[in-house]
Formats: C-alpha cells, structure tokens, sequence
C-alpha cells in the first residue's frame, strides 16, 4: 500500500510539473520580488534558455517557469531529459525506459499548453502513471530520483536523484542581471 502511495504522489507530481505550471509554482519558494522582476524583464524571459534559467536564484525560478511560451516550458524539459540519458550510465533496460519518456515529450509539442482538452490530459496522466509505476517497480529506482529526473528543470547530479541548485533558499534578492 506504501509503495501505490508512493507511485501515485509521483506520478501527480509529475503531472503538475508537465502539465499544471501554474499550480507547481504556489508549491514552490517564490521571492516577494520575483513579479516586479518578471513584469520589467519579459523579453528577456520571452528569449531565455535553459541555462539561463538555471542561473537564476531559487525563489525566481518557478514563477518564471510559469510565464515561459509553451515551446520553452516544453525545450527545457526536453533539454532536461537528454542531460539525464547522456549524463550517466544507465543500462539497457534503464536508458530504455528514459528513451520512453523522451519520446512521450517529442511527441506531445503541446505538453505544455494551457489549452490542453481533457483526452490529452487523460493521455497525460495514464502515460505518467504507468512510466512511473514501471520505473519503482521494474528497476527499483527510488522517489529521490524520480523526482530528480522529472521534478525539476535542474539537471540531474547523480542516480540518487540530487539535483543542481542555484542558492540556498531564504536568500535575499536585491538585484538580477541576466547579462553578468
């Protein structure tokens, strides 16, 4: 029973990062600042990569996320799940069950769009829950890394599931230049 608790909590977090943005976001450290850096620096967020991202301090890294196009939420992801498959060495059984989850991303463009009808969310949540339940089930990998492959746009630091972070949260933010 543990366990179906575990793969259900998963598979709706993975489902909150892939599909509900937005809701991911108020689970999430937000600085009091980041929306006033948001609303002066759109451009900059219409333009920004992956890296860029990641450069970020914590506290602005998931209310941006909320603002990106769909086609960047979705890059970012992809990026993300290529840095997990070439990062490490996984067996075959393991980099076949990434190679699903990459493939589930390119083919869903529209992963991230907020007009999403309920047959692509229900596609969504059935793809999730089985990718997950197989992933504990069949090579014993464990929440921790779960989360670290598709909890977070970070990328993965290790098979246990660390992942990078930017600073410590609870840093205050006086100022973000993205062009230091």
């Amino acid at each position: 029973m543990k366990q179906k608790i575990s793969y259900i909590c998963i598979a709706i977090n993975f489902l909150c990062l892939s599909c509900l943005a937005q809701a991911q976001a108020q689970c999430r450290v937000v600085d009091p600042n980041a929306k006033e850096w948001i609303e002066n620096n759109r451009e900059k967020i219409a333009e920004m990569t992956r890296t860029e991202w990641q450069e970020l301090e914590e506290g602005y890294k998931w209310i941006v996320f909320t603002e990106l196009s769909a086609k960047q939420a979705h890059d970012f992801f992809r990026l993300k799940i290529e840095q997990v498959r070439d990062s490490f060495e996984w067996n075959t059984e393991e980099k076949a069950h990434i190679d699903k989850l990459y493939q589930f991303f390119m083919d869903n463009p529209d992963l991230y769009s907020k007009e999403r009808d309920d047959e692509t969310l229900a596609g969504i949540t059935e793809f999730t829950e089985k990718w997950v339940a197989q992933a504990m089930e069949n090579l014993k990998w464990t929440p921790q890394l779960l989360q670290g492959i598709v909890m977070t746009c970070e990328d993965l630091l290790d098979k246990k599931g660390n992942v990078r972070v930017t600073s410590k949260i609870g840093i205050e933010i006086k100022e973000l230049d993205l062009n230091e």
